[in-house]
């Protein structure tokens, strides 16, 4: 799949880029999502912060449900925070 939004236009005009195809139907949803990873102010901690992320592409590749995800970022977190506070 093109990244120009012209050569999209013009394959999918043209027949090469077929909206029923498993693989852009894929593409398309995968670009959907959202890229950006907000950052609360309760994320100050650089590792929180990329345990956050690290949880959300567990979630986002299948590897963990939402709750085990949940789980593991709260053990995880937790784990920071001790020794922060040491």
């Amino acid at each position: 799949m093109p990244l120009s939004k012209a050569a999209v236009t013009y394959l999918t005009e043209d027949g090469v880029i077929k909206a029923d195809d498993p693989a852009v139907s894929g593409l398309k949803l995968a670009q959907s999502l959202p890229t950006a990873l907000p950052v609360s102010p309760y994320f100050d901690d650089p590792q929180i912060v990329a345990q956050f992320g690290t949880t959300l592409q567990y979630i986002d590749y299948g590897k963990k449900s939402v709750e085990e995800a949940a789980e593991d970022f709260q053990r995880q977190t937790d784990r920071i925070l001790r020794r922060a506070m040491r």
